[in-house]
């Protein structure tokens, strides 16, 4: 008897001449709960590659949001001159 296995790593494909069971055997119940595990793995892989990306995306306005405060702060600085920053630091 040969044997043909899924692409995608399921296991075995039933051949297409095999009839049908009356009722799942406890081979069959194991493999479906299985397949119901893997199922919800690759969500949760899904969701946390998502709230990955969401972090990495919020981190970067975070960086951004800085330099920008940062080239205020300079601006500012130039503007009006070191001592002005300094007792504004001061005052706060």
């Amino acid at each position: 008897m040969t044997y043909d296995f899924s692409l995608d790593g399921l296991g075995i494909v039933k051949p297409e001449n095999m009839g049908r069971r009356r009722a799942q055997g406890e081979l069959q119940r194991a493999l479906a709960d299985m397949y119901r595990a893997r199922a919800g793995f690759q969500q949760a892989l899904v969701s946390y590659d998502n709230a990955i990306a969401d972090i990495n995306s919020k981190v970067g306005d975070l960086v951004m949001e800085d330099n920008m405060n940062v080239d205020l702060l300079n601006l500012t600085m130039a503007r009006t001159g070191p001592t002005s920053a300094s007792t504004w630091r001061s005052a706060s």
